[in-house]
């Protein structure tokens, strides 16, 4: 019953985002698009959970996420370290590339609809410049496929000193 109750209240929330989305121009004219990307010489299949298009033409790419905390789809995807970020996931990027292909003359917006446990927290939260990031994204998701295709998992990346302790010796032992 509790969960019960806890799922209604979810979908309380995203359906006044929704409203509200339609309510801006928002339209869903499509649910679970399959598509197909290639990377470094490997084809990529999967679904996209879902395709918006506004009033005035643009394209918005949705993936839904539910999780304890809303995510930020940048910071999703990117790791911050001290000095740089690094790629950790190229789902949206790979998915915006190839929708672009497609769609080569579209404004095409990413994001997350987010469906969080703190439900006040729910939200179509998008990745503003995820046009200028692509490019970027594709170039290491090629690397780590020819990486891959060389059989090179290791050395592992460094762990970040709050892992540490979790080993008597050093990972590699």
């Amino acid at each position: 019953v509790v969960q019960w109750l806890a799922l209604k209240e979810r979908l309380h929330y995203a359906a006044k985002i929704q409203a509200n989305s339609v309510r801006e121009g928002w339209n869903i004219i499509a649910a679970e698009i399959p598509f197909e990307a290639e990377i470094g010489g490997i084809r990529l299949t999967g679904r996209i959970d879902r395709i918006d298009e506004h009033k005035d033409g643009r394209l918005r790419i949705i993936d839904y996420k539910t999780s304890n905390k809303a995510v930020d789809p940048a910071d999703h995807h990117r790791k911050k370290g001290k000095e740089e970020s690094r790629w950790t996931d190229f789902q949206l990027p790979i998915y915006y590339a190839a929708y672009k292909k497609k769609h080569p003359e579209k404004i095409i917006e990413c994001g997350y609809f987010v469906l969080p446990k703190a439900v006040a927290d729910t939200n179509i939260l998008l990745w503003d410049d995820i046009n200028s990031e692509t490019a970027s994204a594709l170039e290491e998701a090629e690397n780590v496929v020819t990486q891959i295709r060389k059989g090179i998992f290791w050395p592992p990346r460094r762990l970040s000193s709050d892992l540490e302790p979790l080993f008597c010796r050093s990972p590699e032992e």
